[in-house]
């Protein structure tokens, strides 16, 4: 007896094995991890590079593509210049900006320094801070043990008065 006499198909056979090795696969957590590992993997491995070369060629271009300002009619208007360029501009008058006692931007009496001399004595302070706390702490339990014994001797000579 063959299958057209029982009444399938090749193609429906097919089918059906298709369904039945899905099923078992669905009910196989561990096939599933493997499948999203593998998957994980081909796209660490093919996929993300290629988006961050593409990516690294468009911000290339973009940053460092000319542009050029125009009136409402249409006319050039000042100084052509790249994004790359007005970041630059923008970072360094940000850091050379005045800032008060607090590194808030300032333009009173207060503002006497730039930021980037306000944060780099911030930094500073703050290192010197930790170096010498931790300096202190042992300044401070290396004496201890010899002001329990200068104490205790002081009290031994007060006591040995005392009882005379």
């Amino acid at each position: 007896m063959t299958l057209k006499e029982l009444g399938f198909t090749e193609d429906q056979i097919m089918d059906r094995i298709v369904e039945n090795l899905l099923d078992q696969l669905n009910d196989d957590s561990s096939i599933h991890e493997e499948i999203h590992k593998k998957i994980n993997k081909l796209i660490e491995e093919k996929i993300a590079p290629k988006i961050e070369s593409t990516l690294d060629e468009v911000m290339s271009s973009v940053l460092d593509t000319t542009y050029q300002k125009r009136d409402v009619f249409g006319e050039k208007e000042g100084e052509p210049f790249t994004i790359k360029g007005k970041m630059a501009e923008l970072s360094m008058s940000f850091w050379d900006q005045k800032v008060d006692r607090n590194g808030k931007a300032s333009t009173g009496y207060e503002a006497k320094r730039t930021r980037i001399e306000y944060e780099t004595e911030r930094i500073l302070m703050d290192v010197v801070d930790r170096a010498l706390r931790s300096d202190f702490a042992k300044l401070v339990n290396a004496h201890r043990e010899q002001f329990k014994k200068s104490l205790a001797d002081a009290v031994a000579v007060y006591t040995a008065r005392m009882m005379k």
